[in-house]
């Protein structure tokens, strides 16, 4: 998206038109907003969004991206005059959708240059805008995977916990290395999916000989130990629960690989404590469909990991890159005796 000068001051308005359902297989351009500036083709772009949120989560953005006469909130525009000479030539990938309002949330991003070539290590400062008001900046932390899985894949991500402003249309901005980009995301009042306090949903998991529909139990390469136990019958076992729901394959976003590798690295270390429990999220070899797990438990992107106590409560839940650190982390309390 182009900033243009109006009136009524400065709004964000499309450089493309929004894309045709026929269209989405094309190496078309991508909006400067859902890349978080600059424009990349839309292939590169799904692989670029490993930094971030799954592939079912991209949609939404960049249909928000699409529509014209967007306000940039003052307060992050003043905090983007403040930067000085630095150009908008970052690409900012929040890695998540499910934004909760009005709470301090887990902000996991990646950054990219303006010719898509990952920034992980320099200082990183966030902020976050809705109308009027805006908070920053705030320091990000750097976390890297264990694991890659193929070269070229994201090797680590951003995380800084943000306050999250009343739901509806909210902007992010970073900079980093001398640059500075901006991307939206969207607030909401009420989780999708099972949130921190609520009951997991009761559903059959595939097990090896009871597929359930699904065309692979598993996608890892080899097939990951998370498969020996259902995730109703361990709900039943009133055992601590760690529940992933990621296409390590399938996976547009390229997080869900290291992810369940995180997940993997755990459960080696906690064996005695907890259940662990992993489902793909698409029913057949495409990531069209989603499987009864994932449509159970309603997901709106992709990698999912949830931590479930004893009473089958969810009491951490991660939305996109995590790494094994932090999931220990929100286990250990609920390991607990």
């Amino acid at each position: 998206m182009d900033l243009h000068r109006t009136r009524s001051g400065d709004v964000l308005l499309p450089l493309h038109r929004p894309p045709a359902a026929d269209e989405w297989d094309r190496d078309r351009p991508v909006s400067a907003a859902a890349s978080g500036g600059g424009t990349i083709g839309r292939r590169h772009f799904l692989k670029l969004a490993g930094l971030g949120a799954g592939a079912l989560a991209i949609a939404p953005i960049l249909e928000a991206c699409s529509k014209s006469g967007v306000p940039i909130p003052p307060s992050l525009r003043a905090a983007a005059r403040s930067l000085g000479g630095e150009k908008s030539d970052l690409q900012l990938f929040p890695g998540g959708q499910e934004f909760l309002s009005s709470r301090a949330q887990r902000f996991p991003f990646g950054i990219t240059d303006i010719d898509g070539m990952q920034i992980l290590g320099p200082p990183a400062r966030v902020w976050i805008g809705q109308g009027s008001s805006a908070h920053g900046p705030i320091t990000a932390t750097v976390e890297k995977y264990r694991v890659l899985d193929e070269p070229g894949d994201p090797t680590g991500f951003y995380v800084a916990t943000l306050p999250m402003p009343p739901s509806g249309l909210a902007w992010t901005m970073v900079d980093a290395q001398g640059i500075y980009g901006i991307a939206p995301v969207t607030i909401l009042d009420a989780p999708t999916t099972p949130g921190i306090g609520q009951r997991a949903v009761s559903v059959a998991t595939p097990t090896p000989g009871h597929l359930l529909g699904v065309t692979s139990m598993c996608t890892r390469k080899p097939v990951c130990p998370m498969h020996t136990v259902s995730l109703d019958a361990a709900l039943r076992a009133r055992k601590p629960i760690v529940f992933t729901i990621a296409s390590p394959l399938l996976c547009t976003s390229r997080t869900c690989g290291p992810v369940v590798d995180e997940v993997v690295d755990v459960r080696a270390r906690h064996l005695k404590d907890a259940i662990f429990i992993h489902a793909e999220p698409y029913k057949g070899n495409m990531a069209t469909i989603l499987s009864p797990t994932a449509t159970a438990w309603k997901i709106p992107s992709e990698p999912w990991v949830w931590i479930i106590d004893r009473t089958g409560v969810v009491r951490a839940r991660f939305e996109g890159p995590v790494v094994a650190s932090e999931i220990e982390a929100a286990l250990r309390p609920v390991a607990t005796p």
